[in-house]
């Protein structure tokens, strides 16, 4: 059991870890500088999590040849998401995922979270909405702007901004008064029927970053007294994470085809 005691300390460290990120680790894709074009083009590259992540050793999760990939700063491609557009956040993902595993490898009943299924659960949150043809029109699409579908209102004030920002009834494992970069985010509303995410705050790596660390939060197991007891599996996080039994089957399965898609015999 992970007791009182040890869970301050961890909430702790977690503090210090979100305080301490650098303020350029939120992408903040407004596109007043650049053109998505651009991004879809490749012709420059969004800046990759802070120094101070960066800087770490790495203590990467998954086969030799997913930590090989890591190294290099990339994760699979999923069928349906070839475009270079759905790998634009792999180097955040890599690192916010590795953070995350460094700072609760002590629980009890931890295995690590790989960064892949972190790619998955973006892609299946913001990945598939629009046509390559339509980002260039639309500056605020859910994949630059929340990836991990932070600050949409569904997330407000019961789910995961509400929680984390420390306005809504507090949680087993969340810091007292939340996440202070969260406090100045504020609901996306819709704008000709779809999320728009100007003024809110969020940028994609706050949303990552939130992301992950609601996807620690939701596997912990706690006890009458906020002790954390055990870990749920991977699944039972993706259904605690967004509510749905469904969704963590489309998770999974997008996983799956991708590991599927790596094998030397699999032709497309």
């Amino acid at each position: 059991m992970f007791g009182k005691r040890q869970m301050a300390i961890h909430r702790d460290a977690d503090r210090a870890r979100r305080i301490g990120r650098v303020a350029g680790a939120a992408i903040g894709i407004g596109l007043a500088a650049a053109s998505v074009g651009a991004y879809l083009s490749g012709s420059i590259q969004l800046p990759g999590a802070s120094a101070r992540l960066q800087t770490q050793a790495a203590g990467y999760c998954g086969s030799e040849e997913d930590q090989r990939k890591q190294k290099e700063r990339k994760l699979m491609t999923f069928p349906g998401f070839e475009n270079p557009i759905y790998s634009v956040h792999d180097g955040l993902i890599i690192d916010y995922t590795d953070s995350l595993n460094r700072l609760n490898e002590g629980l009890p009943g931890y295995t690590c979270i790989s960064p892949n299924l972190i790619k998955a659960q973006a892609l299946t949150e913001s990945g598939g909405k629009y046509r390559e043809k339509e980002w260039k029109e639309d500056p605020f699409h859910a994949w630059l702007n929340d990836p991990m579908q932070i600050s949409n209102k569904d997330s407000f004030p019961k789910g995961a901004l509400g929680v984390m920002s420390g306005r809504e009834k507090r949680e087993c494992g969340i810091p007292e008064g939340g996440y202070p970069e969260l406090r100045e985010v504020s609901p996306a509303g819709k704008h000709a029927g779809e999320w728009d995410y100007r003024g809110t705050g969020i940028d994609a790596g706050l949303s990552i970053e939130s992301g992950i660390d609601w996807d620690g939060h939701k596997r912990m197991k706690f006890d009458a007294n906020c002790n954390v007891t055990g870990m749920k599996t991977e699944r039972e996080m993706l259904e605690a994470y967004n509510g749905k039994k469904e969704y963590a089957s489309k998770v999974m399965n997008l996983l799956r085809k991708g590991y599927y898609r790596q094998l030397p015999d699999h032709h497309p």
